[in-house]
């Protein structure tokens, strides 16, 4: 089947898709960019006390290694114990 010559024409009337407008986005509102200070603050001290609870707990469990290799075996429970008391429990 040949397309008739109004059909080409009509074709070719079609723009490419690069040459469309899209959508513009609108810019941040005054409150949408406190909001995202907010959130953002948030989110770095939230980051932070993770850090430290991880550091915090290497640390720990270094000093019971040693304590095994290097203290008496009472002193080397109580660490152990220590790290004990903060394994994870069962979800909630």
């Amino acid at each position: 089947m040949k397309l008739t010559d109004h059909q080409r024409y009509l074709l070719n009337r079609i723009p490419s898709i690069h040459y469309m407008n899209g959508h513009t986005p609108k810019p941040e509102s005054a409150e949408v960019k406190r909001a995202r200070k907010v959130i953002d603050k948030w989110e770095k001290q939230e980051n932070l006390l993770v850090c430290k609870a991880k550091k915090r707990n290497e640390a720990l469990i270094a000093k019971a290694r040693e304590a095994v290799y290097f203290a008496s075996p009472q002193k080397a429970l109580a660490i152990i114990r220590q790290c004990e008391k903060l394994l994870k429990g069962c979800p909630v």
